[in-house]
Parts: structure tokens; sequence; C-alpha cells
């Protein structure tokens, strides 16, 4: 366990850093309206006038990130370069917690079809089942925000991260099985079955039997951005827990609890430290 304790925690500091630094930037190209939305939702106050939909900054920060229009070319590269990302960070997670069966796949499959030949299907592949989808995966996400906006109700935060994750879940596993129709021609009942049988299990384990290389990396990399929507629910509800329960002490003494100057900013500290100690926790139940 201590000879790993190093990697551990890299690994948790590196991701605890990636998503404090998100909320960060985006704290720094977010309009003053969008703070003082996010500052009077996390303290349940604020003037009367505000417009306090919880949704709203959320909106305002995909529209930036991908455009307002969706069928963009804008739109679908960036849609593609955080697809690309997410597998990137996966694969790094699957070497960290697996080094044998991550050098296991790439000594066989580098030796068979070489470095440039195995690069170039890699990225097919990741094209195929990761990319495409995701970009639909994304509009539907600008769908759900749109429909859910004007809601202030801190309930719905978590509705639009379960029905974000059903249906990006349903996305990807309708990828799958279409792959199997084109490339095994099965009937289609019977193709949903044996995929989930055969796939999943190895996904939600981020295991691969031999030199594969296991669903999960692009089943997880999918789930990026419900992920978002958990993460950014799970750090609200603490933020707003704990200002219940200490308004003044945490303004007082901890800088990232500046929620009047910098909300998104507190939101980034609250949901770098969630990921600190889950990845912690799953690299040692790994």
């Amino acid at each position: 366990m201590f000879d790993t304790l190093p990697a551990s925690l890299g690994l948790a500091v590196s991701a605890a850093g990636t998503v404090m630094g998100t909320f960060w930037k985006y704290e720094e190209v977010a309009s003053p309206d969008a703070k003082l939305t996010a500052t009077h939702w996390l303290k349940y106050s604020g003037p009367a006038t505000i417009h306090a939909g919880w949704a709203d900054h959320l909106v305002v920060a995909f529209n930036k990130i991908f455009g307002e229009r969706h069928f963009s070319f804008k739109c679908f590269f960036r849609s593609c370069l955080a697809s690309l990302i997410a597998i990137c960070i996966m694969l790094l997670v699957w070497t960290v917690l697996r080094p044998d069966e991550f050098l296991a796949f790439f000594r066989h499959y580098t030796s068979r079809l070489g470095g440039t030949i195995f690069l170039m299907s890699l990225i097919a592949v990741m094209f195929v089942i990761n990319c495409v989808p995701d970009y639909f995966s994304y509009m539907k996400t600008r769908l759900i925000l749109k429909e859910i906006t004007k809601s202030e109700k801190f309930s719905r935060v978590f509705l639009f991260a379960v029905i974000d994750t059903v249906l990006t879940l349903l996305i990807f596993v309708f990828v799958l099985v279409l792959a199997d129709l084109l490339f095994l021609g099965r009937d289609a009942l019977r193709t949903i079955f044996e995929t989930l049988h055969r796939w999943l299990p190895q996904g939600l384990a981020l295991h691969a039997p031999g030199a594969q290389l296991p669903i999960g990396v692009f089943l997880y990399a999918a789930l990026f951005v419900s992920a978002w929507s958990w993460l950014y629910a799970l750090s609200a509800l603490t933020t707003r827990l704990m200002f219940r329960l200490f308004p003044k002490l945490l303004t007082k003494t901890a800088w990232f609890f500046d929620v009047d100057g910098h909300p998104l900013r507190s939101l980034g500290c609250m949901a770098g430290g969630i990921v600190f100690i889950a990845v912690l926790a799953l690299k040692n139940l790994a």
C-alpha cells in the first residue's frame, strides 16, 4: 500500500487540480450577473430582483465552451476534443490502476500492427465509440439545461444529473449494440443482451482479460459530462449545507469560502476536495 501511496496522491492531486482549475478559469470569464446568481443561489439570499435559477451560469459556461449553436463546426470540434481528453484521462487512470494490463495491451498491438497503425486504429475507435456519440450526448445536455434553466428548486440539480446520466448510458449502449449489429449481423434483441453481458461487466470494473482495452475506458469517458453534473450537484449541496450550519465562521476563517466575491471558485475548491477523496478511495479499492 505504501509503495503505491505517492502514485495515488499524485493522481488524486492532479485530478483535483484539474477540477479546481476548470472552475477557477470559468470564474475569470463569467459575467458579473452569473457570479451574482451563483452567490444568491448558494447562500439562499440576495436582492429579490436577482433570478436564482441554478442552471443559468451552467448554460453560460456550456455556451462559452461549445458555442451557442450546436450544429456548427466549432461545437463538433470542441466536443471531439473534450471526448479525446476524457479518453486520455481514462487511459491514464487505467494505466495507474492496472499497469500490467496496459503494458500487455500496448505491447501486443504495437508488435502486431506497428506504432503508427496502432495509434491510428485507436483514434478511429475513439472517434466511433466516443466522439460522434458524445456530440449528440452534449446536445442532450444542452436541451435538458434549456428546459430546466428557470428552476430554483435544489432538487432539480440532482434530477438533472440523474436524467443526464441515464440518457448518456442509453446512448453509449445503443452505440455498442449498433456496432455489434453492423459487424456481426445478428438480430437486434439478441445483440442487446449479448452486448450487455459481454461488455458492461468489463466496463464497470475497468478490467479486460488478456491483451484487450477495457470498454470501461470508453464508458467512463462518455460519462464525463454526467460526472461534471454530479460533481456540481455534490459540491453545491456541501457548500449550501456548510453555509447553513456555519454562515459566519467559514467566510472569516477560510478564503476558499468567499462565496460573495468568488462563488465559482468556492464551488471549485469544494469539488476539488470531493475529487481528491474519491480518487484516493477508488485507487485503494481497485
